[in-house]
């Protein structure tokens, strides 16, 4: 499970993780992941606000 929020537990300010390596390999694994055309998306499948959001479908 990947979401974008691990980025800002990783990184400056927080520095929570001290291992360079566990550091880098998570940023590498959410960008991976994440990475869309227009930046990175909050969550596997996260279509909110976008061309392909069905408005008429309800959230379970």
């Amino acid at each position: 499970n990947t979401d974008a929020s691990l980025l800002l537990s990783v990184s400056w300010p927080a520095l929570v993780i001290n291992e360079d390596e566990v550091r880098v390999k998570t940023i590498e694994k959410v960008i991976r992941k994440l990475k869309g055309n227009f930046g990175i998306k909050h969550f596997p499948k996260d279509r909110y606000k976008t061309a392909i959001e069905d408005e008429n479908r309800k959230l379970k």
